[in-house]
């Protein structure tokens, strides 16, 4: 991807976080972050670590991100003591750190604590953040779990709900992919979906039917 690109993508906060990989903390406790996350986010001078709100994990996120959530925030009602108490818990749990030209970060002992980080650390991307792990708390190179992929893209309303599989699959209609010069449509019809392939020139040779 040029180098503009992922700039751009960064400052409109199209950064995917993908893959994983782990990484060992230096003497001082840094710790690298993988290079296609870096480029993902447009070789950026800072990023935001905040402790996860549901694992004993941390989130790394950019700042376009950040800037999404502020810009939700100012609708609320600074004057109201709950909201500036829950702003607080949020500012408190979250650190602005830069990256140095090798691409570290040094995370905050508390949030390592947090996180039971204290050798090996485990990248794991959730598409729209990064997650930061204790390399022995996740299993980085487990199979493919296809059911758990299926749920996964059914949960985020990504599969048989006329939405469309991210970079495969068109909405209604659309062309969802190729295979030995054949294209894939399918169509949502009830509950399920109407499949069929066509040739180039849009000459179908077999439907089926699914959920």
């Amino acid at each position: 991807m040029d180098t503009e690109v992922k700039a751009l993508n960064a400052l409109s906060g199209d950064a995917v976080f993908s893959g994983s990989a782990v990484h060992a903390l230096d003497p001082k406790r840094r710790v690298t972050i993988p290079s296609g996350w870096r480029d993902a986010m447009g070789r950026p001078a800072y990023v935001f670590v905040m402790a996860d709100p549901h694992e004993h994990c941390l989130r790394l996120l950019t700042n376009a991100r950040m800037q999404e959530m502020q810009e939700k925030l100012k609708a609320k009602r600074f004057s109201d003591p709950l909201v500036a108490q829950k702003l607080r818990i949020l500012g408190q749990n979250t650190e602005q750190l830069p990256l140095d030209v090798q691409g570290r970060i040094r995370i905050p002992d508390r949030l390592l604590t947090f996180a039971g980080v204290q050798g090996k650390v485990a990248f794991v991307g959730a598409v729209t953040y990064g997650e930061i792990w204790a390399a022995e708390k996740v299993a980085v190179d487990q199979p493919v779990d296809q059911a758990a992929l299926t749920d996964a893209l059914s949960t985020l309303d990504f599969g048989g709900t006329g939405d469309a599989y991210p970079c495969a699959f068109g909405r209604d209609g659309g062309r969802i992919g190729t295979s030995a010069g054949m294209r894939l449509h399918r169509w949502h019809i009830g509950t399920g979906w109407s499949c069929f392939r066509s040739d180039a020139a849009g000459r179908g040779n077999g439907t089926s039917a699914g959920h």
